[in-house]
């Protein structure tokens, strides 16, 4: 049976006046960690999802963070839910 690790969860949104982008740091049912992407356009209802597995929570988080750097980059801005 898997142990899930609930509290090291995280969802993280980033915004542009027309762009969205969704990042999810969660575990699957059999408690691999997991990347899940969202992103699309605000105004148009298309939306694009992917996702990633990985073994530990410490290559999750860094390709989280990657993610963070990215969206920084291309002018996005953190957004509250």
């Amino acid at each position: 049976m898997p142990t899930y690790e609930m509290e090291l969860w995280q969802t993280h949104r980033w915004q542009k006046e027309t762009r969205y982008y969704i990042c999810r740091l969660e575990q699957d049912l059999f408690g691999q960690w997991l990347i899940s992407s969202e992103w699309g356009g605000l105004r148009v209802g298309r939306r694009r999802l992917r996702e990633e597995l990985y073994d530990t929570y410490d290559l999750a988080l860094a390709r989280l963070e990657q993610v963070n750097r990215k969206r920084i980059r291309r002018k996005y801005e953190r957004a509250l839910w």
